[in-house]
């Protein structure tokens, strides 16, 4: 009997209803006006430029950096401009400026006392405050008077009205204030004449000068002359230095130049240049030979011969180094530093005194490095860079490959330490030449 299906009346096939497939809707992305588009445009144009002027140094890196008395170069076509440009173009011969300095025949001159004579040991500075002054600082000597005679050429564009340039005496320091903004623009030099006759050692305990748009030019001042603390601040200039002898020199410069050939305070030297060259000679101290020294140039070029006593540091960011060193015979160990961020260095130890202890250390971050030392160097020298060729080599001069790069070792080891490195660069290291040998 084979089975048969059951069906049961009441049981209905169950019905399956098939749906559609769903629509995803995509949203219509509204097309910008071109309003909206070229306002994108400026907003990137303007973000680059932005970025390329604080790179570059522009006017905006200059308003965001804080000058001396707050100067801010936001007129590069101003009168003042013009001016500073032509003293910091000086370098032709004779140290002419190598552009025509604007005439002033018909400015009005400043109708306040601008003759001061005070006291050697009193007269502590002279600083010219304002966005809009500008002008020169020269320091003279004389043998008519035994006082500090400062002589003062103030000059404006017109007629000042209502008295905004103003001289200030107080305790043997001149204060020239000159308005911050406006049309009025100041021609504020000075001509400082010192006795040439002082007796007794630093017979000017300290001179400040302190002025916004200004050539110093102190390179008359000769080496019997003593300044206790001497300290000259610019915000966009130029600075000739001189030989005259110090206990302690300062010249900081936030836009500008240094040049010329200056001797070593007794306690410490330093230049300091934001933006722009040094060119310096320091070939001897004022006295003993414990003297230290510190350059440090934000952007530019450092030319020139260093004498070395107890320290000597020179910091570079972005531009060269290239200077010649002579180690002085003194009895403390010295200890000599250069380093630069980008850029190459070229660094010649022109003597080192056989009995010379020293410690040496040579940095780039980016750039390549010649370092030479005379055949009298004694000790080890540590050569390591991470990108980069390495070549140590010099008179009876062992040297190992080790990891990052070489040791060379001469004579007495554990006598002098030298230690030259790079991150990215090529080092050159010489001990002796074929002159020596």
């Amino acid at each position: 009997m084979s089975p048969t299906a059951c069906h049961c009346p009441h049981e209905k096939t169950p019905l399956i209803e098939v749906l559609p497939v769903p629509v995803i809707a995509t949203r219509q992305k509204k097309r910008p006006s071109c309003c909206h588009r070229l306002f994108k445009v400026v907003i990137a144009l303007f973000g680059a430029l932005f970025v390329l002027d604080l790179l570059s140094h522009g006017p905006v890196y200059r308003r965001l950096r804080n000058n001396y008395h707050g100067f801010v170069d936001s007129l590069p076509d101003s009168f003042a401009d013009l001016y500073v440009d032509a003293l910091v173009s000086g370098g032709g011969e004779g140290g002419q400026p190598k552009h025509p300095v604007p005439p002033m025949d018909d400015w009005t001159p400043f109708e306040g006392t601008t003759h001061f004579e005070i006291e050697p040991r009193a007269a502590s500075g002279l600083a010219v405050h304002g966005d809009k002054a500008f002008g020169k600082v020269v320091f003279e000597t004389s043998k008519l008077s035994d006082k500090v005679v400062i002589d003062l050429d103030i000059k404006t564009n017109k007629l000042d009205k209502h008295g905004d340039v103003i001289v200030e005496e107080k305790n043997g320091h001149l204060t020239i204030r000159t308005p911050d903004a406006g049309k009025l623009e100041t021609y504020a030099s000075a001509k400082i004449q010192i006795p040439s006759n002082i007796l007794g050692t630093f017979g000017m305990r300290h001179f400040d000068i302190d002025v916004p748009a200004h050539m110093v030019d102190y390179s008359a001042l000769p080496k019997s002359l003593e300044i206790g603390d001497f300290a000259i601040r610019v915000a966009k200039g130029f600075v000739k230095p001189g030989p005259v002898h110090t206990n302690r020199t300062a010249i900081s410069i936030a836009d500008g130049a240094v040049r010329g050939s200056l001797t070593h305070g007794r306690q410490h030297t330093e230049i300091d240049v934001a933006k722009g060259n040094a060119t310096v000679d320091i070939p001897r101290i004022s006295a003993g030979n414990e003297g230290s020294t510190h350059i440090h140039i934000g952007n530019g070029h450092l030319n020139g011969t260093l004498a070395v006593y107890n320290s000597t540091s020179v910091d570079v960011g972005f531009g060269s180094i290239w200077i010649d060193v002579d180690f002085k015979d003194t009895e403390h160990r010295a200890h000599l530093s250069t380093k630069i961020v980008s850029g190459p260095s070229r660094v010649f130890v022109d003597s080192l005194p056989p009995d010379r202890l020293f410690r040496s250390e040579h940095l780039t971050v980016a750039g390549d490095q010649l370092i030479t030392y005379p055949s009298s160097f004694e000790g080890t020298i540590d050569a390591r860079g991470f990108a980069g060729d390495i070549k140590l080599t010099g008179d009876d001069l062992d040297v190992e490959e080790v990891v990052g790069g070489a040791v060379g070792r001469k004579g007495d080891w554990d006598r002098n330490y030298m230690s030259v490195k790079a991150v990215k660069g090529a080092l050159d290291i010489l001990v002796g030449d074929d002159d020596e040998s």
